[in-house]
């Protein structure tokens, strides 16, 4: 991943890249940023927007949203991924 000038650039081994609005790492990244986009798009449509172009659907959405709107969804994201993988004590 790099960042740089309000912008994501992902980078995978192949060494293709694209731009992205979000990006998730780490273990079960893929989960986490399919539950991000999932969250954003129910937040979308739950307010009218029925747009075909998601890809600028999303984009409109992070940049109008505020600090802490996107610091929830995040940690949302987090949880949704994190809390079934926490083991339960013996």
């Amino acid at each position: 991943m790099i960042l740089g000038n309000d912008q994501i650039w992902r980078i995978d081994p192949t060494g293709q890249f694209w731009k992205c609005h979000a990006v998730a790492l780490g273990r079960d990244a893929d989960r986490a940023e399919a539950d991000l986009y999932r969250r954003i798009m129910e937040r979308l449509s739950s307010n009218g927007d029925d747009d075909d172009d998601d890809d600028d659907d999303v984009a409109a959405f992070l940049k109008n949203s505020t600090v802490d709107e996107v610091a929830a969804l995040a940690c949302e994201c987090m949880e949704s991924v994190l809390w079934p993988m926490k083991k339960t004590p013996n």
